[in-house]
C-alpha cells in the first residue's frame, strides 16, 4: 500500500498538469498581442502627427526629445515612443487632459503613471484598446 503523502502528491502534481495543459491549449486558440488584431499603420502614423502638433501648441522644446519606433518580430510597426525632457513647471495633469481631447475623435484616451523613483511620467494614447503612442516626461536637469 503506497503512502497517503505520496498519494496525495501525486494527485497535486496530476491536477497541476492538467491546469498547464489546458493553459496551452487556450492560449494557443487566443490570439496573441502580437499575432493578433492587425496594427492600422496608419493610424500609428496619423496619431504621431496629431502627437508632434500638440507638444508643438504646448510650447515643448523638441530638441530635447528622441522618438522612435516599437516594431512586432515580423517588423510591423506597433507603436510610437517619445522620451522628453519638460520643465519642472509643466503640469503632466494638464498635458494628460489636452492630449486625451485631442485623442477622442479617434476613440482614444489617454492613460498616465508615474514613476516617483525616477521623477517621470508616462502616457500612453490608447484606441481601440491598443496603445499606439507612448511619451515619457523627464524633468529637464536644473541649471547651475
Amino acid at each position: 500500500m503506497a503512502d497517503p503523502a505520496l498519494r496525495r502528491r501525486a494527485g497535486v502534481a496530476a491536477v497541476l498538469g492538467l491546469l498547464a495543459i489546458a493553459l496551452v491549449i487556450i492560449t494557443s486558440r487566443t490570439d496573441s498581442p502580437q499575432t493578433g488584431a492587425s496594427i492600422n499603420r496608419p493610424l500609428v502614423a496619423s496619431v504621431d502627427s496629431l502627437v508632434d502638433a500638440f507638444l508643438r501648441g504646448q510650447g515643448i522644446d523638441r530638441k530635447k526629445e528622441r522618438k522612435w519606433t516599437v516594431r512586432s518580430p515580423d517588423g510591423a510597426v506597433i507603436r510610437m515612443e517619445r522620451r522628453i525632457q519638460v520643465p519642472r513647471a509643466l503640469i503632466s495633469l494638464e498635458l494628460n487632459r489636452g492630449l486625451s481631447e485631442a485623442v477622442a475623435p479617434w476613440g482614444g484616451h489617454v492613460a498616465g503613471s508615474e514613476r516617483t523613483k525616477e521623477s517621470t511620467v508616462v502616457l500612453h494614447v490608447v484606441i481601440g484598446g491598443m496603445i499606439v503612442h507612448t511619451m515619457t516626461l523627464e524633468p529637464e536637469l536644473s541649471k547651475r
